[in-house]
């Protein structure tokens, strides 16, 4: 048990080593703080390393020259351990610099039960001009044991990391895991890969393997962005491909998974979610507004391929005032930044512009813009089998520029599946760059029927289909209105592909294009 601990002003160069390591079948630790680790202010390096420097520097330049001229190796910031059970509870945790880990790094064993509650981690980088990925600020290994973690009550802000997670690394456990995860709050917490947490699991364990995230909030500011950006230096083609594959904010793979009251606003770099291959999901009461994105992708990326018999269902999702990220749009002086270097044969150092800053902030958006593909989407789901049970209920699409929703906003690439129903849908106001608010496609006909009830679709500007697209599939609409829907090309209201006599419409208005007629004002206000 260890109580009221306080750690302040430490630096610890050229060793792996945290601070504090422990290792014991149970740890119990209360009440917490770590200050200015391997972070400091220009006095502390000239007392005690006797650097000379031939200029006064702010923070982050300070962090960079020390991180050049040192090598900062820790694993672990505020402390490593590997245990059987650990219990965390009130931590504040300022001003951390690390190799990895920059908070705990967690390794278990036996039951492998971790608690983490009632903790603040601000500004806590892990190098950033790196070629090598470094885990994140939760570091937590069930490689050699059972896991069950519980975090709770956590605000982070200023968490940084390169190519791998910020925020939670979490190496899952080969026979079972159980993780819970509320109440957790992120600004300003930047990653260029698996931002927030990447969870992949055997497929041996599906049933095994239960994650739930309740009330997780993340707010990313434009100003952030651009400096953090300024900060990793150039990115290179290795890297760019590791953010174009596989890669989201929240990453899962073969769980059971439930997300509640998610959080997301301002720029992103990836998809917020992205679940492959899980028996059960649910995503529900969740808000993303303000979103701004600078190339095309899938805000939720779902998909199932292979043929485990599954469930998904989203409820109460709300996206709204989506834009396109223009760089064009942001002072460039804000990211005026030099780089400094150390005169080793003199002991001394000295600026040097190894690159102009806004050229760099600059060719980040344009070569991701020029890499990335045309696949973007709000949602995209897809399903190879017919034992996929899909649902939609109370979906909200307001006021969104997406021009780089090339597959329409809710996009349903379809193989096969056994139901999906689409209920209580809105999609108000949308500016869409190809197809329109839902856009349902397979490569050949099947006999599975998409049902979209109560739902209404209005001003909407899309090119195929503004309202509605559906290729090769049986579509029946019910108790829903479409109107003042603009398609550039066909179907203001509706688009059909081929099987277009599989339609059942009762009770609706607006456009209508069968693919092979010219286009309809079709009002049905019959009833069953």
């Amino acid at each position: 048990m260890m109580r009221n601990v306080n750690c302040f002003n430490n630096s610890l160069t050229n060793s792996s080593l945290s601070y504090i390591s422990i290792l014991s079948n149970e740890i119990s630790i209360e009440s917490f703080q770590v200050n200015n680790h391997n972070y400091h202010n220009q006095e502390f390096w000239v007392k005690y390393y006797e650097i000379q420097f031939q200029d006064n520097y702010n923070e982050n330049e300070i962090t960079y020259i020390i991180s050049q001229s040192y090598n900062i190796e820790t694993i672990g910031g505020a402390l490593s351990t590997t245990v059987t059970k650990f219990t965390f509870k009130n931590g504040l945790f300022s001003f951390i610099k690390t190799q990895g880990s920059q908070i705990f790094n967690i390794n278990l064993k036996g039951d492998g039960i971790v608690s983490i509650s009632d903790c603040t981690i601000n500004h806590a980088h892990n190098q950033l001009i790196t070629t090598y990925e470094q885990d994140g600020a939760f570091t937590i290994s069930g490689k050699k044991s059972l896991l069950t973690l519980y975090l709770n009550n956590i605000i982070l802000t200023d968490v940084l990391n390169k190519l791998s997670s910020s925020i939670f690394s979490i190496y899952p456990s080969s026979s079972k895991n159980n993780l819970e995860l509320k109440n957790i709050i992120a600004r300003d917490c930047f990653s260029l890969v698996d931002q927030i947490l990447n969870f992949k699991l055997d497929s041996q364990t599906v049933l095994q393997n239960n994650v739930k995230i309740d009330n997780f909030t993340m707010i990313q500011s434009e100003k952030a962005f651009l400096a953090y950006v300024s900060s990793i230096g150039k990115v290179s083609l290795v890297e760019r491909q590791k953010m174009f594959t596989d890669n989201a904010m929240m990453n899962f793979v073969r769980c059971k998974l439930i997300l509640n009251d998610i959080k997301i606003e301002g720029i992103i770099l990836s998809s917020i979610i992205k679940i492959m291959d899980s028996k059960q999901i649910k995503i529900a009461n969740s808000k993303f507004t303000n979103i701004q994105t600078f190339y095309a992708i899938n805000l939720v990326d779902v998909s199932q391929s292979n043929d485990m018999e599954s469930k998904i269902h989203f409820s109460n999702i709300t996206i709204q005032n989506l834009l396109d990220f223009k760089f064009s749009r942001i002072n460039q002086q804000q990211n005026n930044y030099n780089y400094i270097q150390l005169n080793s044969s003199q002991c001394s150092l000295y600026t040097i512009q190894l690159i102009n800053q806004k050229d760099l902030v600059s060719t980040f958006f344009e070569e991701f813009v020029s890499n990335s593909n045309q696949n973007g989407s709000l949602i995209k789901l897809k399903s190879i089998t017919n034992l996929t049970q899909i649902s939609f209920t109370k979906i909200m699409s307001f006021n969104n520029d997406c021009q780089n929703c090339w597959n329409g906003l809710l996009y349903l690439e379809i193989i096969d599946f056994q139901k999906a129903l689409i209920s209580e849908l809105q999609c108000i106001m949308n500016s869409i760059k190809n197809y329109g608010c839902i856009s349902a496609k397979s490569d050949k006909k099947i006999d599975s029927t998409i049902q979209i009830d109560n739902s209404i679709f209005i001003s909407n500007k899309g090119q195929l289909g503004a309202g509605i697209f559906v290729q090769n599939s049986k579509f029946y609409l019910k108790n829903s209105i479409l109107l003042n829907n603009t398609a550039s090309q066909m179907g203001g209201g509706f688009y059909f592909s081929e099987g277009s006599q599989r339609f059942t419409p009762q009770k609706q208005e607006g456009y209508i294009y069968l693919g092979i007629a010219v286009q309809l004002k079709l009002i049905l206000l019959s009833l069953l």
